[in-house]
């Protein structure tokens, strides 16, 4: 893939925003050189760990949670599914972004779910109260984490599409690895579960502060140069292959209703099950069937996200240099399937703290 080199700014090219103005126009009038658009793209991976730390910090202290506010496990099951049903909902109003623009979004959005997991969630007086603002958390970062892709794609280089799903995926995979790591290091001194969330808080409202002040985001221009360009060489390519272009497209929705297409997506909405279930129970299920304190349990945790982590860049890599997906896909399935068989295999005798 190529592109066209973009113009330097020229005597009458707009002027960036100064003063107050810069904390709502964040639009980049030029396309950023190496060092700030490195900035700016580790400010929205940044961004995007904090998000899912807030998020799933409550996996880390879930067994406390549930003693405290008296949720029977089917109960809090539902917390669960309630805020991912909200969060969906609202990810449909990320299209704000085209309007607000997307960095406005993020950093606006950042003191909200700070301040609900600083002080909302540890002092919810009740279990209707809980899951409300969880609910409204989930909502405010379903709507967050539809702009950051965007930004991070924004400030991309060009890459293999394995390595830049690997390198994207690392938001929710680190901020995993950040919930077990501070839990597990935390929780044998600060053993109030609301520890985590008031910690978590406050790392939310630090990369607030930052984010106000330093992200930014391409103009709709110099975003859309790109892919107006291909656009134009894939419509030429086609004509010149004899294609009615008109024709092609009409029907578009029909012909993405296709097995390959559609069963992709409902075997990795499957596959994420267990993804979700480590998150959200881990602690849970160590605590109850093998007898883990809560440290214990997310410490084991950091296992896995950290292979998860190495994974996903290693695999992508691998799967752009060598241009095929479904060997890794199969040989991905087949390793989760025999390491679930044996881990479910494993007495909770086997496995008690000594």
């Amino acid at each position: 893939m190529t592109t066209t080199a973009l113009p330097r700014r020229s005597a009458d090219s707009p002027a960036s925003p100064h003063g107050l103005r810069r904390l709502w126009d964040r639009q980049l009038r030029h396309y950023p050189d190496n060092g700030p658009r490195a900035f700016y793209l580790g400010l929205t991976v940044m961004v995007t760990v904090t998000l899912y730390y807030e998020f799933y910090v409550q996996g880390s202290v879930a067994t406390r949670i549930i003693r405290d506010h008296r949720f029977t496990f089917t109960s809090y099951v539902y917390v669960q599914v309630i805020g991912a049903a909200v969060g969906a909902g609202a990810s449909i109003f990320a299209g704000l972004a085209d309007r607000w623009g997307r960095a406005n979004l993020v950093v606006y959005g950042l003191p909200i779910t700070g301040v609900i997991t600083l002080w909302g969630l540890p002092h919810a007086g009740s279990r209707t109260t809980f899951t409300v603002l969880f609910a409204l958390l989930s909502a405010v970062e379903g709507v967050m984490l539809v702009a950051t892709p965007a930004l991070i794609r924004d400030f991309s280089p060009q890459v293999g599409r394995g390595l830049a799903m690997g390198f994207w995926a690392l938001g929710p995979v680190l901020g995993s690895l950040v919930v077990s790591e501070v839990a597990s290091r935390t929780l044998p001194t600060h053993e109030d579960w609301r520890y985590q969330f008031e910690l978590c808080g406050v790392v939310g409202l630090v990369v607030f502060v930052v984010a106000l002040a330093g992200l930014r985001e391409l103009s709709p221009g110099l975003r859309d140069q790109l892919m107006v360009s291909l656009r134009d060489r894939a419509l030429i390519e086609a004509r010149a292959a004899g294609l009615d272009v008109e024709q092609a497209l009409k029907g578009h929705w029909r012909k993405m209703l296709r097995i390959d297409v559609v069963g992709s997506s409902l075997g990795i909405a499957i596959y994420l099950l267990v993804y979700y279930s480590l998150v959200l129970f881990n602690v849970v299920y160590l605590a109850t069937v093998y007898g883990y304190s809560e440290a214990r349990a997310n410490a084991l945790g950091n296992w896995a996200w950290i292979a998860n982590a190495i994974a996903l860049v290693v695999v992508g890599a691998l799967s752009d240099r060598l241009l095929v997906r479904k060997p890794f896909m199969i040989l991905g399935t087949a390793i989760s399937l025999l390491g679930g068989v044996l881990f479910a295999g494993i007495r909770p005798l086997d496995c008690r703290p000594r």
